[in-house]
């Protein structure tokens, strides 16, 4: 059974494991560094089965980050993705702008497409929602060919600015009127005093006279 050198192996394996990691990752160049290998017999395939390590990265330029006192990020700016590499292929849909936005960690499932962006290699838009310790509005810039969030920023929220109409407070409910007094009821009638009927007297006891007794 023929098996070729593991040098060839592992310059075969560079070359295939390059172009498929700049295409899914980024579409961007990427520097490989190959780490270790190994040789083993499969007893499925009946072959011998070649594993190499491929580290992939890429080098950034300067990155701006402002964080609020408790860690959220409130303002992301990377050089390196702000500039423009060509339009999206194919081109970025509402879905696509929120998926992407979602790797900043700021946009939950409640997030729209506020406005959408003008056709172009950059992609600015504003992103609103409603979720639970989540900024309310927040402007992205998507580098299309990347498919990366080049820049985003935390808009204050609309509500308590000056200029901002303020929502309708709750008019005052009128005093609900007292209840009327229930009228009167007429005095009733007084009842008569029955006449006094003679009770006959009780006859009175027969007093008995005891004997007097006497003593010597």
């Amino acid at each position: 059974m023929y098996t070729l050198p593991e040098d060839k192996l592992r310059e075969m394996a560079i070359g295939d494991a390059g172009p498929r990691l700049k295409s899914i990752f980024t579409k961007a160049e990427l520097t490989l560094d190959q780490g270790p290998n190994r040789t083993e017999w499969d007893p499925i395939l009946r072959r011998h089965v070649f594993h190499s390590t491929i580290q992939a990265w890429r080098d950034f330029d300067q990155i701006e980050f402002i964080v609020s006192p408790e860690g959220r990020i409130r303002l992301f700016r990377d050089k390196n993705r702000l500039e423009p590499k060509g339009p999206a292929d194919p081109p970025l849909t509402s879905a696509d702008l929120l998926q992407i936005a979602a790797t900043t960690g700021e946009v939950g499932p409640s997030a729209i497409v506020e406005t959408a962006p003008t056709p172009g290699p950059m992609l600015t838009f504003t992103v609103r929602q409603a979720e639970l310790d989540m900024p309310m509005r927040i402007r992205f810039v998507v580098n299309g060919a990347l498919r990366q969030v080049a820049a985003m920023e935390v808009l204050p929220d609309p509500i308590g600015l000056p200029g901002v109409p303020q929502a309708p407070g709750m008019p005052n409910l009128p005093q609900a009127p007292g209840m009327p007094k229930a009228p009167s009821l007429p005095n009733a009638p007084s009842i008569p005093q029955a006449p006094a009927s003679p009770s006959p007297g009780l006859p009175k006891a027969p007093q008995v006279k005891l004997p007097e007794v006497k003593f010597p």
